[in-house]
């Protein structure tokens, strides 16, 4: 199965619910499990462009991409974003990769939520990881942050 599709984003929430659904009708040929997988991811990363970004001069919109191959599904989102920000992604990402168990780091992160509601969430990349088991990359140049997710179907 091959697959590719490009979403893209306004900063505006309405449009998260279409990347779900682009997603979800992008993957119907695969196993239940992983199509759910792939639409929370999806979904999480729109999240992320809307909440957190800023549109890129490329078109003035963020985007959600989706390539399914017959080896692994990839989702990536692509936006414009302060390096303070791409620097926070980053050390999630780096301190996911890093961990021996990325489900403890979600938990982790959900006990220092409940211990004070005031901090932001900051959970969207950790359930990636744990729940959707998918691997996460970032790259950041020019302004333009890309974060990967990329689960193998083998």
């Amino acid at each position: 199965m091959n697959f590719k599709c490009d979403i893209r984003l306004p900063m505006s929430w309405n449009r998260i619910e279409h990347a779900r659904q682009t997603v979800a009708a992008g993957l119907t040929d695969l196993h239940q499990d992983i199509r759910l997988a792939a639409v929370m991811v999806a979904s999480e990363l729109a999240e992320n462009v809307v909440k957190y970004g800023e549109s890129s001069s490329e078109d003035g919109y963020g985007h959600v991409e989706l390539d399914v191959t017959a080896d692994s599904v990839i989702i990536r989102s692509r936006n414009g974003v302060r390096a303070e920000r791409a620097a926070v992604v980053a050390g999630i990402i780096d301190r996911i990769a890093s961990a021996d168990d990325p489900l403890e780091l979600y938990a982790d992160r959900m006990r220092a939520i409940l211990e004070d509601p005031q901090e932001t969430s900051q959970l969207g990349l950790y359930r990636i990881a744990s729940e959707g088991e998918f691997a996460l990359t970032y790259q950041y140049e020019d302004s333009i942050l890309v974060i990967t997710a990329t689960r193998s179907l083998s």
